[in-house]
C-alpha cells in the first residue's frame, strides 16, 4: 500500500499542476467552482502526462527517470502561468489537517482494494507484457507479430510504465488503475460533501448517483471486481465517460460569466473524450458525440468557425500520438481496426488482421447464424441474450436506458432549457455507445458506463428536486461538527468498509502494507524462431489459453502462448529494441 500511496501523491500533485495549466490556457470560465476545476484539472493532467509519455516512448524506454523528467517538464511549463500559480495558492490555502486526514484515509481504503492478488485475465494475457515493453524498450516496431494484443496501443499503459520498473517485479501493475479509482473517489467525496452541506447542483447529484450505480454493478458481477486491481484500460474508459458527462452538466448550467475565448469548456470536453479514446478505442462513441457537441456549441457562439477549428486542432494533437504509435507496433493507425493499414515490413498479414478484427469487434459472427430466421438481426439478438447471464443484464440495462431517458425528458421539459440541453447530450452518448458496442463488442465492461448515464441522470434530477432547495434542517437535524475523534472514527470506518467490500467479493483478501504481491508465476519453456528467442507458458498452445496458468503474467519478454513462425528481428545487432519484421 505504501508504494501505491506515495505514487498517487506524486501523480496527484503533478496532474493537478499540469491540468490547471490546461484549464487556464483554455480559459474555461464556465467551470466556476474551485472543486470542479480541481477535478477536471486532475483528469486533464492524467491525459497530458499519458500522451506525453506515449510520444517519448517512440525514442526512449519509459524508465522512472524518463517519467520524472517528462513530468517535471510539463509542470514547469504550467507553472510559468501566473493564473496557475494563483489558483494553486488558493487550493493550498484550503488544505487543512482535516482534509489531509480524510484524503489519506480514502487513499488507504482504495489501496486496500487494489493491492489484492491480481487475477484479471487480460492483465496476465497482455496488459503487463505491454507495460514491460514500454518500460524496457519504449514503443517497439512490429511487436504485434509476437502477440496480436500487444499491438493495442493505450496511453494508459504508457502512464503505468515508469511505475513498473524491473526492480518491482510486477508489484506495481495496478498502480494506475488505483489512481483512477482514487480520483473518482475524491470526486464522489466532494459531491457528497456538497450534498450534505446543501450546496449540491445537478452535476454533483449525477456524480453521486453514477458512482453508486457503477459500484453496485461491479459488485454484482464477480468477474468485474478484479477489474479494479488490474492494469486494464477498461476502467479508465468507464471513469472518463462519467467525467465527460459530468463536465457537460457543469457547462450546461446557467453561468454568470460567458466564455468569450476561442476554446473554453467545450474544448475541454473534447480533449477529455479524446484522451479516453487514446486509452481504448471503445471510447469511440464518446469521442463522436463530444465532436458533435463542440460543433453545435461552436455554431451558436460568437467564435464560430474559430472555436471549431481550434478545438479540432487540440483534439488532433491528443489523437495523433495514438495513431503513430499504432503504426509503429502494427502498421495500422487504429489497430485492431484494419482501416488505413499500411503495408510495412512489420505489418501482420491479411489473415491475421481479419482474425484479430473478428475476435475483437466482430460480435455478429460470434453466435452462429440462423438462416431460417425471417429477421437475422432479431435472431442474432436472441442468440446473444441466451448466451450468458451478463448478456441478459446488458439487455435489461439497455431497455432501462431508453425507458429512463423517456421519463427524463418528460421531467426535464418542465425545467430550464440548459438542463434539457445537458440531458440531450448524455442521452446521445449513452444511446450511440449502446447501439455501436452491442453490435461490435457487447461486453459489460465496455458498455457499463454508457448504460448507466440516463438512469443516473434521472435519479440525480429527482435528488436535486427533493433536496436541492430545502432549508438546512431538512437534511440533517444536527449541525456538522468535525472533531479529532469524529475524524478518526470516519477514517477507520472507511477502511473497515473497504475491507468488508473486498471480503464480500474475494475470498483471498490479504493485507500488504508496503508492496502488493507479484503477479502469479507460471512454468515457462524457452523457444526459438529464426533469430528471435522467446518464452511460452509450459502448458499453453496456440488454440486455447483458457486456464490462467497458460498466460504470461509477469514472465520476461518476449512471451507469448503462440508458436511463432514467420517472425525475425529487424536488426539482430540492436536486438529487441529495434523490433521485428514479418518473413514471407
Amino acid at each position: 500500500m505504501l508504494y501505491f500511496i506515495i505514487a498517487w501523491v506524486m501523480l496527484l500533485t503533478a496532474c493537478e499542476v499540469v491540468g490547471l495549466g490546461i484549464v487556464n490556457s483554455f480559459n474555461a470560465t464556465r467551470i466556476e467552482r474551485q472543486g470542479d476545476r480541481a477535478i477536471v484539472a486532475l483528469w486533464l493532467g492524467v491525459i497530458a502526462l499519458a500522451i506525453s509519455l506515449l510520444v517519448v516512448s517512440w525514442f526512449v524506454a519509459l524508465s522512472p527517470l524518463v517519467g520524472g523528467v517528462v513530468t517535471l517538464g510539463l509542470m514547469s511549463l504550467a507553472l510559468r502561468s501566473h493564473a496557475v500559480r494563483q489558483e494553486l495558492r488558493s487550493l493550498y490555502g484550503g488544505v487543512s489537517r482535516d482534509r489531509i486526514f480524510k484524503f489519506f484515509m480514502l487513499a488507504i481504503a482504495v489501496a486496500l482494494v487494489v493491492t489484492q492478488p491480481i487475477n484479471w485475465f487480460d492483465t496476465g494475457f497482455y496488459h503487463y507484457s505491454a507495460i514491460q515493453w514500454l518500460t524496457k524498450f519504449g514503443t517497439v516496431p512490429g511487436v504485434a507479430l509476437i502477440l496480436d494484443q500487444l499491438g493495442f496501443t493505450s496511453s494508459w499503459f504508457a502512464l503505468a510504465a515508469p511505475f513498473n520498473f524491473e526492480l518491482l517485479d510486477s508489484r506495481g501493475t495496478a498502480v494506475i488503475n488505483g489512481f483512477g479509482l482514487l480520483l473518482t473517489s475524491l470526486q464522489g467525496w466532494l459531491c457528497f460533501t456538497r450534498a450534505y452541506q446543501r450546496t449540491a447542483q445537478l452535476s454533483d447529484w449525477f456524480a453521486i448517483a453514477f458512482s453508486l450505480f457503477l459500484g453496485l454493478l461491479i459488485l454484482r458481477l464477480y468477474s468485474s471486481v478484479s477489474l479494479l486491481n488490474s492494469a486494464s484500460p477498461d476502467l479508465a474508459v468507464m471513469l472518463l465517460i462519467e467525467v465527460v458527462a459530468w463536465t457537460i452538466l457543469v457547462y450546461a448550467r446557467p453561468a454568470a460569466l460567458p466564455e468569450k475565448t476561442v476554446l473554453g469548456t467545450p474544448a475541454i470536453v473534447l480533449v477529455l473524450a479524446s484522451g479516453a479514446f487514446t486509452t481504448k478505442l471503445t471510447a469511440l462513441p464518446l469521442l463522436a458525440i463530444a465532436g458533435v457537441f463542440v460543433g453545435v456549441e461552436s455554431a451558436v457562439s460568437k467564435q464560430g468557425i474559430k472555436r471549431l477549428l481550434a478545438s479540432t486542432g487540440v483534439a488532433s494533437l491528443v489523437l495523433l500520438p495514438l495513431c503513430i504509435s499504432s503504426l509503429i507496433t502494427s502498421g495500422c493507425p487504429l489497430y485492431p481496426a484494419s482501416a488505413l493499414c499500411l503495408d510495412l515490413p512489420w505489418s501482420p498479414d491479411a489473415t491475421a488482421m481479419q482474425a484479430i478484427a473478428s475476435n475483437t469487434h466482430g460480435s455478429t459472427t460470434w453466435y452462429g447464424s440462423s438462416p431460417d430466421h425471417p429477421f437475422p438481426l432479431i435472431g442474432y439478438i436472441q442468440r446473444w441474450v441466451a448466451t450468458s447471464r451478463h448478456n441478459m443484464i446488458i439487455a435489461g440495462l439497455s431497455l432501462s436506458h431508453f425507458f429512463t431517458s423517456g421519463l427524463l425528458f418528460i421531467v426535464q421539459t418542465r425545467r430550464k432549457a440548459t438542463q434539457i440541453k445537458g440531458a440531450i447530450w448524455l442521452f446521445a452518448v449513452g444511446t450511440v455507445g449502446i447501439l455501436l458496442l452491442l453490435f461490435m463488442a457487447p461486453w459489460i465492461r465496455f458498455l457499463a458506463s454508457y448504460l448507466l448515464l440516463s438512469p443516473a441522470l434521472l435519479v440525480a434530477t429527482w435528488l436535486e428536486h427533493q433536496f436541492g432547495n430545502r432549508p438546512a434542517g431538512d437534511l440533517s437535524s444536527h449541525p456538522s461538527r468535525s472533531t479529532p475523534r469524529l475524524r478518526w472514527l470516519q477514517g477507520v470506518g472507511l477502511c473497515f468498509l473497504a475491507i468488508a467490500l473486498v471480503h464480500l467479493t474475494r475470498r483471498d483478501f490479504q493485507l500488504h502494507v508496503v508492496l502488493p504481491p507479484r503477479l502469479m508465476s507460471v512454468e515457462l519453456v524457452q523457444k526459438q524462431v529464426h533469430n528471435v528467442s522467446y518464452v511460452s507458458p509450459l502448458h499453453s498452445d496456440s488454440e486455447s489459453i483458457a486456464p490462467l496458468s497458460n498466460l504470461c503474467w509477469g514472465s520476461p519478454i518476449p512471451c507469448t502462448h503462440l508458436n511463432l513462425k514467420n517472425v525475425a528481428l529487424r536488426d539482430p545487432q540492436a536486438g529487441l529494441a529495434e523490433g521485428f519484421i514479418r518473413l514471407n
